[in-house]
């Protein structure tokens, strides 16, 4: 029996998008790790060349303020009641629209929670912005179309 989103626990979808971030957010730090271990290995050689080292300190800042984004997405996470039942589209809502499946917390690519398709926006998406404060069966606009709220929890 396919599932819906009147059958999705808000539990579930908010486990599954902290069970995502929580697995990029261990890439990003073994990726870390291994720059670290990498660098420390060519300064002992004395192999280092300048752009090389350059090049690593970019990659390690890069990767520095990914991990610093994903560790602020996962408390923002952890901040959604999951005992909340949301009358309006605001922060912790699990938005049936005719754009698809929605959590309002943090951006998330597409994900599946019991073979039903999320995916996550941030309080600052042109999605969130148009739907804050609508009540299930109101309308909104994002890019020229119209689209609509058919549920929420």
């Amino acid at each position: 029996m396919k599932k819906d989103f009147k059958d999705i626990s808000k539990e579930n979808v908010v486990m599954t998008m902290m069970d995502e971030k929580q697995k990029t957010l261990k890439g990003y730090e073994q990726e870390e790790q291994t720059r670290l271990d990498q660098t420390a290995t060519e300064d002992l050689d004395n192999k280092q060349y300048e752009s090389k080292s350059e090049e690593t300190m970019a990659e390690m800042n890069f990767l520095s303020k990914n991990i610093e984004i994903l560790e602020k997405e996962i408390s923002a996470i952890k901040q959604v009641e999951l005992d909340s039942v949301h009358k309006e589209v605001d922060f912790g809502s699990l938005v049936q629209t005719s754009l698809g499946n929605l959590m309002v917390c943090t951006a998330q690519e597409e994900f599946e929670v019991n073979g039903v398709k999320f995916v996550g926006v941030s309080m600052r998406s042109p999605v969130f912005i148009a739907m804050k404060g609508l009540k299930a069966g109101s309308s909104f606009d994002v890019n020229g179309a119209t689209h609509k709220v058919l549920d929420l929890k």
